[in-house]
């Protein structure tokens, strides 16, 4: 696909969610290069389309410096902070996949006991090879390590927070709390 047909898509894809939300929608912006082009093409169609940017205090101060300079951006902070988070639920590390291994690893229960099998032999409970869920050996001695492991870093410091916009009133409308 060239770039000109990769921008319809987006534009078609940005119209639908749009058109479906009645405009009570935002764009998620990171200041990265991913989120400044959505941002820059939705705005090319709907130009008072909201920005929400979550600063965990994490970001790189060039960042944070950058996303200010765009209008009608929302700048949010989480609620916990990071070092919540590791001393918690755990500290991301690897990969959210392989974090997600461990972190089912490293707290066995009965409702996880099927992925945790999965997570060790590769094997659904029907018998079926699952290599996409097997947990790459070479990161084993990270189960029995001092801390905790965990995916959920992101969860928390940013779609909790986001999550946070549904009960802001100035955000977009009352409409808004009616339509999610």
């Amino acid at each position: 696909m060239n770039l000109e047909d990769k921008i319809k898509q987006a534009q078609d894809a940005i119209s639908c969610f749009y058109e479906a939300w009645d405009g009570a929608v935002y764009i998620s912006f990171s200041g990265g290069k991913d989120s400044t082009v959505l941002l820059h093409i939705a705005r090319t169609m709907y130009p008072n389309i909201k920005a929400v940017f979550v600063n965990t205090g994490l970001e790189y101060p060039e960042i944070v410096l950058f996303v200010k300079t765009f209008d009608n951006v929302d700048i949010i902070r989480p609620k916990k902070n990071f070092k919540w988070v590791i001393e918690n639920v755990g500290y991301p590390v690897i990969s959210k996949k392989q974090a997600m291994f461990i972190g089912y690893l490293q707290n066995p229960t009965d409702k996880n006991k099927n992925m945790r099998e999965l997570i060790v032999n590769g094997v659904t409970t029907n018998g079926n090879k699952c290599t996409a869920y097997l947990l790459s050996k070479k990161y084993y001695p990270l189960i029995n390590a001092p801390f905790k492991i965990s995916s959920r870093c992101c969860d928390i410091l940013k779609k909790r927070t986001v999550s946070q916009i549904r009960k802001a009133k100035s955000f977009i409308s009352d409409y808004w709390n009616n339509a999610i």
